[in-house]
C-alpha cells in the first residue's frame, strides 16, 4: 500500500491504481486500500468506479472522513448538491480535526447563495487554522454578498496575507 500510496502523491494514477489492485487481490481488504484506489479513480475520471470504492471502505468504517469527503467530491462534480451536504455533514461528525469538509460545505454554500451558512463554515475553518487563505476568501465573498463590505474588505486581506492567491480565486 505505502508503494500506491508513493503513486498516488506523485499523481501518477495508472501506477497508484495498479498497486491497489494488487493489494487488494492480495488480500487486504483495508479502509485506506479502498480510499486511496477511490481517490486515485475519481482523480483519474473515473467516478462510478470511485463511488463503489469509497463505499466499500465506508462497509469497513462508516466513520471514515476521507470516503465521505470522497462522495461529497464525487455528488459535487454531478451537481447533486444536497448529497454532497450530507456527505460533507458526515465528514464533519466522523472527524474532529479536517477542515476539509467544511471548506466543500462552505464552496456549496456560497454556490447556493447560502451566505450565513458558508460564513458559519469558513469561520470554523479560520478559528483553527487561521492561515487559511481559501476560507477567509470564502469569508469576503460571502460578507460581500451579504452587503458588509467593511468585514468582506478585512476577510480579503487576511487572505492576501496568508496565500496571495487565494483572494484572486473568488
Amino acid at each position: 500500500l505505502d508503494l500506491a500510496d508513493n503513486y498516488f502523491a506523485k499523481a501518477d494514477y495508472h501506477s497508484a491504481l495498479s498497486h491497489y489492485t494488487l493489494a487488494a487481490a492480495g488480500g487486504k481488504q483495508l479502509p485506506r486500500l479502498y480510499v486511496g484506489m477511490g481517490d486515485t479513480l475519481r482523480l483519474s475520471g473515473q467516478p462510478e468506479s470511485a463511488e463503489i470504492a469509497y463505499q466499500n471502505a465506508l462497509v469497513e468504517d462508516a466513520n471514515l472522513t476521507r470516503a465521505h469527503i470522497g462522495l461529497a467530491i464525487l455528488a459535487t462534480n454531478k451537481g447533486e448538491l444536497d448529497t454532497a451536504i450530507a456527505s460533507y455533514q458526515k465528514a464533519i461528525d466522523s472527524s474532529t480535526t479536517s477542515i476539509e469538509p467544511y471548506l466543500g460545505i462552505g464552496r456549496i454554500y456560497t454556490e447556493q447563495k447560502r451566505h450565513s451558512d458558508a460564513i458559519a463554515a469558513y469561520q470554523i475553518v479560520v478559528l483553527y487554522h487561521s492561515q487559511n487563505g481559501m476560507a477567509w476568501a470564502g469569508l469576503g465573498q460571502n460578507w460581500l454578498a451579504l452587503g458588509n463590505r467593511e468585514e468582506a474588505l478585512t476577510a480579503f486581506e487576511r487572505a492576501l496575507l496568508c496565500t496571495p492567491v487565494a483572494a484572486t480565486t473568488y
